[in-house]
């Protein structure tokens, strides 16, 4: 009898120390890893869902070394072309002043003004010869740049067709930017060959900024240009 109370009494104490001790104990410890899990869960579906974790916060707020987005600056920077205004005329369809971008051709002063007519002569010019601010751009006809070839009195050299401005100025000096054959040997020690050398320049290189650029001629020097240099403009 004693040995079944004695047994008893050891089961009820077992009973007593696992409800108020060791049962409240894994109920913490089961809480707390549920409550860990869902923390994850939670943080994991929120960036799944477009979210800002802070790691990712912490990227957002680096710097973007100075990488620009808009383009703005260069925008600012960039440099709009120069616009200049020539006359063009003759066998053209609308003669007129007509702007045009710096670094433009006769061949576009010919088009902004409509184009050839069915009689110019197209060829007695230089299409491709660049123009510049203030130029008379003249297209002769057939019949005319043929009077102009058998006259001598103009070289057809493509700055402007019969005439692209005042060959000679006000001051009686010979504008090297303008003139034909026949004028520029007007210059004292320029013959026909040198002012083709002249023109051919030109033609490639543009206006000459200076009267001094005049010795980047092939055959024209320092020596020569002494005795030349009160004579010619630009």
């Amino acid at each position: 009898m004693q040995s079944n109370r004695l047994f008893s009494l050891i089961t009820k104490a077992r009973i007593v120390i696992y409800a108020f001790i060791i049962l409240p104990a894994l109920c913490l410890e089961s809480c707390a890893k549920s409550d860990h899990a869902v923390f994850r869960e939670t943080e994991y579906g929120a960036s799944a869902a477009g979210g800002t974790s802070s790691e990712d916060r912490n990227l957002q707020s680096m710097p973007s070394d100075g990488v620009q987005t808009g383009g703005a600056a260069d925008n600012d920077t960039a440099k709009e072309p120069e616009v200049i205004a020539v006359f063009v005329c003759g066998a053209v369809r609308n003669e007129g002043v007509y702007e045009l971008c710096e670094g433009s051709r006769v061949i576009d002063a010919v088009n902004a003004a409509g184009g050839f007519t069915d009689d110019a002569d197209r060829v007695f010019i230089n299409q491709a010869q660049f123009v510049y601010d203030a130029q008379r751009i003249e297209i002769p006809t057939v019949d005319q740049a043929e009077a102009l070839r058998q006259s001598g009195t103009t070289s057809g050299d493509g700055s402007g067709g019969m005439t692209s401005g005042a060959e000679v100025s006000g001051g009686g000096k010979i504008n090297i930017n303008t003139a034909g054959v026949q004028e520029l040997m007007m210059i004292p020690g320029i013959g026909r060959s040198k002012a083709e050398k002249i023109i051919e320049y030109r033609e490639e290189n543009g206006r000459f900024g200076s009267i001094e650029e005049i010795t980047n001629v092939n055959g024209i020097g320092d020596s020569m240009y002494e005795k030349m240099k009160d004579c010619i403009t630009t």
